[in-house]
């Protein structure tokens, strides 16, 4: 009878654990992969079945871990709701554990979820070296694929537009090719093209055969003895041929224009870069005219572009009277240069300065009581007549200034009491500090259209002038507040479009402007 009951106890336990085990599983965990999900909060989408009906009875336990693409846990808030970023796949793990009749239980859910991808650009990109030329792009969507026959095709004439010098580039062969992360560039196939996931960029390569070129350069010597042409590629040297000689004249340099007022860089450019033509220029040995040498020293030098040149000094200042032609050559080369002060406060009447010289002399003459003349001969070069020059030549009534000058140093004119008038060069652009000042005779200044800067006190202290004449045409910029103190001007005609901009210290001077419109005075 025992053996009885025990069996049938024994038996109804096992029932019961059947009909557990059965509800068990009918705890299912349903969840399917989501596609093309809105980048923001979003709620799970899974459910767990009977979980309610079970969740006690059983001790269930529910937890939902979400991670992007580079497994880092993302928050998830009441198992249910994410903050989800564009363009990303999230993998979402469910589980849920329990425990019946003293045994631990647990079920399992792994899905994905992606968020909507946007449109993708594939971008055939042709490139000449480092210069982008043109840029084809194409708009696909996410997993789609662009067939290999619908590729544009490399316009190759572009790969020839940025030779390298000196040499003919012709292309060998051309193709579209894509670049790894490592920069390793790989030939465009279908592959790069199917399912496109991602933006991509596919450059041209090109193949070169590049042949030298070479060039001739020819040596126009106006009248001097004739040279033969130099020919050779980038990779040969040019070579400065011997100066050339042409009777009554000195030789000064080659230049690259046929105006002569650029020099070719004999330092820097010494190779055949291109066909080119460079030209003699010359200037007038005034040999038998010149005060004679053996009142100078002459000091030989070369300027930056290889050109060799004296610089002239005074070997006894009081030797010096009268009139001084400076000598424009010495031992068959040109001189260019005075040392500063070269003839201050010597008596010399008058000064005649060829066309050799720069005008970098910095108080060449100043304090030449005596000066009454000074004259420079014509020049094609432009140069800066340079600080002090002529300062305190309290005779000096005439100066022909050259004919290329760009801007009046400080005070190279300041001082000459007796000079009544002076012709300003149409190339003149700036008229620097004091650069007339306490020209007590000066009555009118005509600034030609070139003048862009006058700076402070230009005219200041010229007692006498009443006139300055600014066409409507001018290209002037600036006028110093001080520029025009202690003169006799009454009033200043402007452009218009300084109208509001100039504003003098001299509260005597009255600024009119030409009108906009008809460009007369208003």
């Amino acid at each position: 009878m025992k053996k009885t009951i025990v069996l049938l106890t024994m038996l109804l336990c096992l029932i019961a654990l059947f009909g557990c085990t059965n509800r068990i599983k009918e705890l299912t965990i349903v969840a399917e992969d989501v596609k093309d999900v809105p980048a923001g909060d979003y709620t799970l989408q899974y459910t767990v079945t009977d979980y309610e009906t079970y969740r006690e009875a059983y001790e269930l336990q529910l937890s939902v871990n979400v991670y992007d693409e580079n497994n880092r846990s993302i928050t998830v808030t009441n198992n249910r709701t994410v903050k989800l970023e564009a363009e990303k796949t999230y993998t979402v793990i469910i589980r849920l554990t329990g425990n019946v009749k003293g045994k631990d239980i647990s079920k399992y859910k792994q899905y994905t979820i992606e968020t909507i991808k946007s449109d993708h650009v594939v971008s055939f990109i042709l490139k000449d070296g480092d210069i982008t030329l043109t840029q084809t792009t194409c708009t696909v969507k996410n997993g789609d694929t662009i067939p290999m026959e619908e590729v544009p095709e490399i316009q190759k004439f572009y790969a020839a537009q940025n030779d390298l010098e000196g040499h003919s580039r012709t292309i060998i062969s051309s193709k579209w090719v894509y670049y790894d992360e490592n920069g390793n560039a790989h030939d465009l196939t279908q592959e790069y093209l199917t399912n496109v996931t991602k933006d991509l960029n596919v450059y041209s390569l090109y193949a070169y055969n590049d042949v030298l070129i070479e060039y001739t350069v020819k040596f126009d010597t106006n009248g001097g003895e004739a040279y033969p042409d130099q020919t050779g590629t980038v990779e040969k040297t040019l070579y400065r041929p011997a100066d050339p000689v042409k009777n009554g004249y000195v030789f000064l340099g080659w230049c690259t224009d046929k105006a002569r007022t650029t020099y070719y860089n004999w330092r820097k450019e010494q190779s055949f870069a291109k066909n080119m033509t460079l030209y003699a220029a010359w200037a007038t040995d005034n040999s038998a005219q010149a005060t004679p040498d053996s009142y100078f020293d002459f000091t030989e030098l070369s300027d930056n572009y290889g050109n060799p040149y004296f610089k002239l000094s005074v070997k006894d200042k009081a030797r010096l009277s009268g009139d001084l032609v400076l000598p424009s050559c010495h031992a068959g080369k040109p001189v260019r240069d005075l040392v500063d002060g070269a003839f201050s406060h010597s008596d010399i009447t008058s000064v005649y300065i060829p066309a050799t010289y720069t005008l970098k002399i910095a108080r060449a003459f100043s304090f030449c009581s005596k000066l009454e003349t000074a004259t420079f001969e014509k020049s094609n070069l432009r140069d800066n007549l340079d600080v002090f020059v002529f300062s305190n030549c309290a005779a000096l009534k005439s100066i022909v200034l050259p004919d290329r000058l760009v801007t009046l140093d400080e005070g190279c004119l300041s001082g000459c009491i007796l000079l009544e008038s002076i012709a300003l060069p149409d190339t003149v652009q700036v008229i620097n500090e004091k650069a007339f000042f306490d020209c007590k005779s000066i009555k009118a200044i005509v600034l030609p259209d070139s003048v862009q800067h006058v700076y402070a006190n230009a005219f200041s202290g010229c007692d006498a002038l009443e006139t300055v004449t600014v066409e409507k045409t001018s290209s002037l910029q600036e006028i110093s507040s001080s520029a025009f103190n202690g003169t006799a001007i009454k009033n200043l005609l402007l452009p218009n479009r300084l109208n509001g901009q100039i504003s003098l210290e001299n509260s005597e001077i009255t600024i009119t402007y030409y009108s906009a419109e008809t460009q007369t005075e208003q």
